[in-house]
C-alpha cells in the first residue's frame, strides 16, 4: 500500500520534470522559424534555448515555478540569471527579471 501511495505521488508530480525536448512559443513563436524571436524557446531537461541565447539548467532543474539560477551564453558573453519555469500540461510559464510569459507547446 505504501508503494502504491509513493507511485501515485510520483505520477502527480510529473509537472516538475520535463523528460522531452520540446519547442514552446506564443502565436508568432510557433510560426515559421524565420519569424521567431525570444517568443520561441526549446526546452529540455538540461537547457533552455532562446533565439540567440542558451541557458544551462541546474543538474536537477525545478519546473514547479520555484526560482533557479541558470548560466547563460549568447553573443560572446556569459552571465547568470535567476528564472522560474512552471509547466502545466502543454503550457510553460517563464519568469525572469520581472517579466513573465506564458508559452504553449508548439505542434510537432
Amino acid at each position: 500500500m505504501l508503494r502504491t501511495a509513493f507511485a501515485m505521488l510520483a505520477m502527480l508530480s510529473c509537472n516538475v520534470a520535463i523528460a522531452d525536448d520540446a519547442i514552446y512559443g506564443n502565436t508568432s513563436g510557433c510560426g515559421p522559424i524565420e519569424s521567431a524571436t525570444d517568443s520561441r524557446i526549446r526546452l529540455s531537461s538540461t537547457a533552455i534555448e532562446f533565439w540567440e541565447t542558451t541557458c544551462t539548467l541546474p543538474a536537477e532543474p525545478d519546473f514547479s515555478g520555484a526560482p533557479m539560477t541558470v548560466t547563460c551564453r549568447g553573443e560572446g558573453e556569459e552571465w547568470t540569471d535567476t528564472i522560474s519555469l512552471k509547466r502545466e500540461g502543454d503550457v510553460i510559464r517563464y519568469e525572469s527579471e520581472g517579466r513573465s510569459e506564458e508559452l504553449r507547446r508548439c505542434a510537432d
